[in-house]
């Protein structure tokens, strides 16, 4: 999703999630029409009527968030305010010789470290294998006992952060893999599952482990 999405399904979904929320739209959230469906309606080659529409609805965000005590909430209005609080925090800069209290505000230049890119999965990030292919979802960490091919040990992580590195996974899935006991055994991997820490941990106490591959 862009930025621009996120924030106007964030918003809706406090309205729809948030006791009271509907009426804080329509007295809190006045810069865009939320039950209008379809892209806006602005012309998106101009600059500044890409900035005015962002400033819009990040004012709307901050504004509804002000209104509530997130301490009173619980539930899908908790998740509601949290998600909203974050869009409206991670892909936005206060605008070029802003003050930062006057309300204007544009698209950040740089992306956000482990960046929520869709409010309908929020668990859902970027993957690059490479550096011109990315791909949207999870990512799946496997173990499997090579004679027989039985899948030893398995997670699923979020496509980003440093706990969800290759070598991060790859090493507390050895820990868990019941067929590693005592004996020297290779490990055959791909070449991003041989970080430092992943090495670290192969070179701890334990069974006597190579990687190759």
């Amino acid at each position: 999703m862009s930025t621009i999405t996120q924030l106007i399904a964030g918003i809706r979904r406090f309205g729809r999630d948030v006791a009271g929320g509907q009426d804080l739209l329509a007295t809190q959230a006045t810069g865009y029409d939320y039950t209008r469906t379809g892209k806006p309606d602005i012309a998106w080659g101009d600059q500044d009527a890409r900035e005015g529409l962002v400033s819009a609805l990040v004012t709307d965000a901050l504004a509804l968030l002000a209104a509530v005590d997130p301490e009173t909430l619980d539930g899908r209005a908790a998740d509601a305010y949290a998600l909203l609080a974050l869009v409206a925090g991670q892909d936005v800069e206060p605008a070029e010789d802003s003050d930062r209290t006057d309300g204007r505000w544009r698209i950040a230049r740089k992306v956000a470290p482990d960046r929520m890119i869709s409010t309908v999965d929020p668990d859902t990030r970027h993957a690059h294998k490479t550096q011109s292919r990315q791909q949207d979802g999870f990512k799946a960490h496997l173990v499997i006992e090579p004679d027989t091919g039985l899948i030893t040990a398995a997670e699923l992580t979020k496509a980003s952060g440093p706990e969800n590195s290759d070598g991060a996974v790859g090493a507390r899935l050895l820990g868990l893999d019941p067929t590693i006991a005592g004996a020297s055994v290779d490990v055959l991997a791909d070449s991003a599952y041989g970080s430092g820490e992943m090495l670290a941990a192969l070179a701890g106490p334990g069974p006597s482990t190579k990687i190759a591959g």
